[in-house]
C-alpha cells in the first residue's frame, strides 16, 4: 500500500497501516530551531511539498529550503540558502530558490517548482541543480520548443508519471504543460481562460483554475481548483470526478461529483488502487475518493490542532494541511 506523508503548519506527519487501521504519527518537525544532521523531530520546520524516493528517504520543500529525511530519522540539509535564484549546474546546497510550491521525483531527479522565480529546476543524483523549464521572466510562449526557452507563471505544482514526462500546473497561464523525455514543451489541460465550472471535453479546450495536478499509474492526469476535482484522461479527455462548484455544502458519505471541495486545496496524490487524496487547508482535513465507488470520505483529521499522534488518523486534529505523497 502507498504511504501518505501529510503536511500541517508546524509538524511533519505521516500516516501508515497497522492492524488494518491508518495511525498517524510525527516523524519531522517540533523542534524549537532549525538544526541540522539531528533526528528529524528535534528539529523545526515549516513544509510545503513532499516526496519519498524508492529507498525511503523523505524529501521536504520549505520556501527555499529543501531538508532529506533518512529511513533512520536524520533530517540534512540538502538544497537552498536564501532567496533569490542563482547556483545552476553547481551543488544544490548553495543554490537560490524562491518560493518553492512543489517537489516530485523523476527517476533519481528531485524536480522543483520554483514558484517565485517562475521556473522548474532539476536537483539529479549527484546533488547538482539546473533549471529544466522556464526563463525566469513571466509569460506564455514556447510550446513545442526546448522548455528551457519556454516562459511560464507562477508553477505552483509538478508531477512525474513512469515514462518519465513532467507535468507543471501553470498556474497563472490557466494550463498545464508537459515536458517530455526530449525536453520539449507542450500543453496538455487549459485554454487560456479562467474557469470553475464543470466543462468536459477535449482538456486542451477547457478553461481552468488549477492548485495542484498528481497523475496516476494508468496516466490520468487530475487537476485539482475551482472547487473541483478534474481527470484528463490519456486520450486527452477531462471530467469532473468530484466538486459541485458550490460555495459551501458537505463532503463526507456521498458521491464526490456531489460534494463541496473548497478553494484551499494545497495536496493532491493517489495510491497504488487509484484511490485518491487530497488535502484541505481550510477545514484542516485530508479527504479520500474511492476509485471505486466514486464516494469521498474524511481520510484524516477533525478540526484544527496538534493531536492525535499514535491514534487513528480519523480522529487526530491538523493545522493547516499541505503537501500530501
Amino acid at each position: 500500500m502507498k504511504k501518505l506523508i501529510l503536511f500541517f503548519l508546524f509538524a511533519l506527519q505521516y500516516t501508515y497501516t497497522l492492524a488494518q487501521q491508518d495511525v498517524i504519527k510525527t516523524i519531522a518537525g517540533g523542534g524549537r530551531e532549525i538544526l541540522n544532521d539531528v533526528p528529524a523531530t528535534n528539529s523545526y520546520i515549516e513544509p510545503i511539498g513532499v516526496v519519498e524516493d524508492v529507498l525511503g528517504n523523505i524529501y521536504i520543500a520549505e520556501s527555499y529550503k529543501i531538508y532529506k529525511v533518512t529511513p533512520a530519522g536524520i533530517l540534512t540539509h540538502i538544497a537552498g540558502t536564501e532567496p533569490g535564484y542563482g547556483g545552476n549546474l553547481k551543488p544544490a546546497v548553495n543554490a537560490k530558490f524562491n518560493q518553492i510550491q512543489s517537489i516530485c521525483l523523476e527517476g533519481s531527479n528531485l524536480i522543483i517548482a520554483d514558484a517565485g522565480n517562475n521556473v522548474i529546476r532539476k536537483i539529479d543524483s549527484k546533488g547538482i541543480v539546473s533549471t529544466i523549464a522556464g526563463t525566469g521572466v513571466a509569460g506564455y510562449n514556447g510550446d513545442a520548443r526546448a522548455a528551457t526557452g519556454a516562459t511560464l507563471y507562477n508553477p505552483t505544482s509538478v508531477c512525474a508519471d513512469a515514462a518519465g514526462n513532467i507535468y507543471i500546473n501553470d498556474r497563472y497561464n490557466y494550463r498545464v504543460r508537459k515536458i517530455d523525455k526530449q525536453g520539449k514543451i507542450s500543453t496538455v489541460a487549459g485554454n487560456g481562460n479562467y474557469g470553475d465550472y464543470g466543462y468536459e471535453g477535449p482538456a486542451i479546450n477547457t478553461p481552468i483554475s488549477a492548485d495542484r495536478i498528481t497523475i496516476d499509474k494508468a496516466g490520468n492526469l487530475y487537476i485539482v481548483g475551482g472547487r473541483r476535482l478534474r481527470k484528463v484522461a490519456p486520450n486527452g479527455i477531462t471530467t469532473t470526478v468530484a466538486g459541485n462548484g458550490a460555495n459551501e455544502g458537505t463532503y463526507d458519505g456521498i458521491p464526490a461529483t456531489q460534494a463541496y471541495i473548497g478553494n484551499y486545496i494545497q495536496g493532491l496524490t493517489t495510491d497504488a488502487a487509484g484511490n485518491i487524496y487530497f488535502s484541505d487547508n481550510q477545514s484542516h482535513r485530508i479527504h479520500k475518493i474511492d476509485v471505486a465507488t466514486g464516494i469521498i470520505n474524511t481520510y484524516c483529521g477533525s478540526s484544527a490542532g496538534y493531536t492525535g499522534d499514535l491514534g487513528l488518523a480519523r480522529n487526530a486534529t491538523l493545522y493547516g494541511p499541505y503537501g500530501i505523497y
